[in-house]
């Protein structure tokens, strides 16, 4: 199962929306989340610049992945089925962001919101990821 993904429908160049599986971020917290935001918004780059950087069907990444994502503090090593895919920070990054917003500053959470599931129960339709300072 893939830890996030994108699913943008493009309104003047500006992606819609950005998604994190919702059983991952219950596993990974902080820098994990911060790993996984960078590396999801590294494909939005992409997505808006024209840059074909990911091919069968978005799970195999290139070396243009590779380069967006490493300017853009993250480090980057080849899967062998995936390609360059297997996400750490940057040293730099990483100490930015515990410098800057501590490790426990980073919270992602399902805030409930009025919906109903086809049976009538209540759902929840919205999703957070919250940063605080």
């Amino acid at each position: 199962m893939k830890t996030g993904k994108i699913t943008a429908k493009l309104r003047d160049a500006v992606p819609v929306c950005l998604m994190v599986n919702g059983e991952e971020v219950k596993r990974y917290k902080n820098i994990k989340l911060a790993t996984t935001l960078l590396h999801e918004m590294a494909h939005l780059y992409n997505l808006v610049h024209g840059i074909q950087a990911v091919s069968n069907n978005g799970y195999y990444h290139n070396q243009k992945f590779k380069a967006t994502a490493e300017s853009h503090g993250l480090h980057i090593e080849k899967h062998a089925k995936y390609g360059w895919t297997v996400t750490t920070l940057a040293p730099e990054a990483e100490a930015w962001i515990r410098e800057t917003l501590g490790e426990d500053k980073i919270n992602a959470s399902r805030l409930p919101v009025e919906g109903t599931t086809k049976g009538g129960s209540k759902k929840s339709i919205n999703r957070s990821i919250k940063v605080s300072r």
